[in-house]
């Protein structure tokens, strides 16, 4: 058998385990060996009608209805590199338009007299399966439209992450998938459609393939006219510019692409001008007027060496797996979050198996799941320690989670001050992870409290490499800078077990000083909205702690804030007083900044656009999304962050704002 051949059996069977939901490589593996083949087979010559350049896979099930597509649904050329992609775009001389390239299954839709009536599967592009059962069950698609003409249309059936981890989590161990695009295709194939319901399907629409009696000049028209019609269309941007393009193409994979709440794996670049596409033309299994520029995988493949475990700022003991190095978005990584004891058990995950690691949607790299069925031979369960490795004190199971019971384990104790001097919390400039390591080492903190005479320390500090007399004056600064912060704050940065910045505001607005809140009883605690009973308990159970009362005197010694100042007393003065305003895609500060700001100038931040919102806040990313699609109809004021400033800037009181904190006057 050649070279070229062995490739091909390859290829087709890594195109079937795909198609099945079992993918056994990355996607970047697999474009890797597909441009070999392709290069081997011009090379030689040796060019097969079965090869998997030449066709797409399509496995056939007996029993199943299949569906002949009126037009051929051909798959698009692949782009790998930007001189790949520079290549075709000079192909095209005119506007482009680029598309999210959604990673899911896609749906050929069709429409009579304003009903959708049936839904077939792309299959090898010449023919699927009838799936309109499960498609009726995708909770944002149309079932019934304004135009009454016969339509046909394509678009991208998905899970989103969230539903694919709340259903890939109640699965049996051997029926979860590796990813939510296998998730996607198995619901869309499968016969009952009354679990196909509970799974939480989506779809975004990209194409028009016809609609009767209607005929455009541009596919940016007929996109139009599907947004119309009331349909999910995908995210499209036009270009005429080469630099532009790719520039926009770098945003969405470094900064956008991690913060979707569905997958894509790259951009779909196509000619916008209809006639322009005719004129292209086709091959035998690509249109020459599109192409799909890929993204670097956000899942890898690969072996678990080892699981070790981490102790956590409230002595939660965390697995981690150890494996292989793999690179992901550029950064090689030996190490990802196996969660919590549970986790590892009930998915069967085993030192010497093969793994998947992913940063979909997540920036720390956690592992997705293990493949039992891959094993060579029996490996032994993994087995949670009795004993903390840093304290020696037990460790105890609490439901899925374990814990150190050491209350002055140092593990736990250098997280509290890494949390305490955290930018979320008191923010102190200079004390990054690593110094807060080597000053608890050293002997210098031990607390939260040790950090404001950590000057009594300075001749030792200078004498560590590194530290100057400028770096640590700055670190100094900086710590006594944190006695103006916020009581909400201060009350956060005291790491009460899970209580965040959002309750920590509320507490702080709600009891206003430190006193007043550890004199509270459970039955106020639950009256708050947003505390529950777990928080109640946990929140009494912290200010009963002995340690916890001396470090809360010491600070207020210290003198931290541990007062909230008094509600501004004609807030009608402020420019958002009143004003409902949700945050939506990228923006040039932290969601958590953003937010901060408009709190201190009135205003109430939401996550969700309703008729109650004032304002939608919209990043460049997230143009005819949800919940802009939604303000639209609701007739909510749409504004850019320029705008927002733009409207604190101009107002009196803008010095609320500390966007403008050190801007010199135009």
């Amino acid at each position: 058998m050649s070279k070229v051949e062995q490739l091909r059996q390859q290829i087709s069977l890594f195109d079937e385990q795909y198609e099945l939901g079992n993918p056994l490589i990355t996607d970047t593996e697999y474009e890797k060996k597909y441009s070999k083949l392709q290069k081997m087979e011009a090379e030689t010559g040796d060019i097969s009608p079965d090869s998997p350049t030449q066709r797409i896979t399509y496995l056939k099930v007996p029993g199943r209805e299949t569906v002949k597509h009126p037009i051929p649904m051909l798959s698009l050329d692949k782009a790998n590199d930007y001189v790949q992609l520079k290549k075709w775009f000079v192909s095209i001389f005119k506007e482009v338009l680029a598309q999210f390239k959604l990673d899911g299954l896609t749906i050929v839709l069709r429409y009579i007299n304003g009903q959708l009536v049936d839904a077939v599967t792309r299959g090898d592009g010449y023919e699927g399966y009838r799936v309109l059962h499960t498609v009726l069950t995708v909770r944002n698609l149309p079932k019934e439209i304004p135009f009454k003409g016969e339509l046909e249309i394509r678009g991208e059936v998905y899970v989103p992450f969230k539903d694919f981890e709340r259903v890939n989590n109640a699965l049996p161990l051997d029926q979860r998938y590796a990813n939510s695009r296998a998730l996607a295709a198995g619901t869309v194939q499968m016969l009952d459609a009354n679990i196909a319901a509970e799974r939480g399907l989506e779809i975004q629409v990209f194409d028009l393939i016809r609609a009767e009696g209607k005929e455009f000049n541009s596919d940016s028209d007929a996109l139009g006219f599907l947004e119309n019609q009331g349909f999910p269309v995908v995210e499209t941007i036009s270009f005429t510019d080469f630099h532009r393009l790719t520039s926009y193409l770098v945003k969405v994979e470094k900064q956008v692409r991690p913060e979707l709440p569905f997958p894509i794996d790259g951009i779909v670049v196509k000619a916008n001008d209809l006639s322009v596409r005719e004129q292209l033309g086709y091959t035998s299994k690509h249109p020459k007027w599109g192409i799909a520029f890929k993204f670097e995988s956000q899942e890898v493949f690969t072996n678990l060496t080892d699981i070790i475990v981490q102790i956590g700022k409230s002595g939660q003991v965390t697995p981690v797996a150890v494996f292989d190095p793999i690179e992901i978005g550029g950064v090689t990584i030996t190490r990802a979050t196996l969660h919590n004891p549970e986790f590892v058990w009930t998915n069967d995950i085993r030192v010497g198996d093969r793994i998947v690691i992913a940063r979909a949607n997540d920036v720390i790299p956690r592992v997705m799941k293990s493949f039992p069925e891959q094993r060579k031979e029996d490996l032994p369960v993994w087995k949670l320690l009795k004993f903390c490795p840093v304290c020696n004190s037990p460790i105890e199971l609490r439901g899925p989670l374990a814990f150190c019971t050491g209350e002055e384990c140092p593990a736990q104790l250098v997280e509290q001050l890494i949390h305490y001097c955290s930018r979320d919390a008191l923010d102190i400039e200079g004390l990054g992870n690593s110094n807060v390591k080597l000053f608890f080492e050293m002997g210098f903190v031990k607390t939260p409290a040790d950090l404001y005479s950590l000057e009594s320390k300075a001749g030792e500090i200078m004498e560590l490499e590194g530290f100057g007399n400028k770096k640590l004056d700055k670190i100094l600064e900086s710590i006594e800078n944190t006695k103006n912060q916020p009581f909400s704050r201060s009350l956060y940065a005291i790491n009460i077990p899970y209580l965040g910045r959002a309750n920590s505001r509320i507490l702080a607005a709600k009891f206003l000083n430190i006193d007043a809140l550890m004199g509270a009883t459970r039955e106020q605690l639950l009256q708050i909205e947003g505390i529950g009973d777990v928080t109640a308990d946990t929140i009494i159970e912290f200010f009963s702690k002995e340690k916890n009362q001396t470090l809360i005197a010491c600070l207020k010694d210290a003198g931290v804030t541990m007062m909230e100042e008094a509600p501004v007393a004609i807030s009608d003065e402020l420019p958002l007083t009143g004003k409902t305003i949700v945050i939506t895609g990228t923006l040039s500060m932290k969601r958590a900044e953003i937010e901060d700001i408009i709190r201190a100038n009135g205003g109430k931040p939401s996550g969700s656009v309703s008729k109650n919102t004032d304002f939608l806040i919209l990043g460049p990313d997230k143009n005819g999304t949800t919940k802009h699609k939604k303000a639209l109809s609701l007739g909510v004021p749409i504004i850019s962050e320029l705008e927002l400033m733009d409207i604190l800037e101009n107002n009196s009181k803008g010095l609320h704002n500390p966007y403008f904190v050190g801007r010199g006057q135009d």
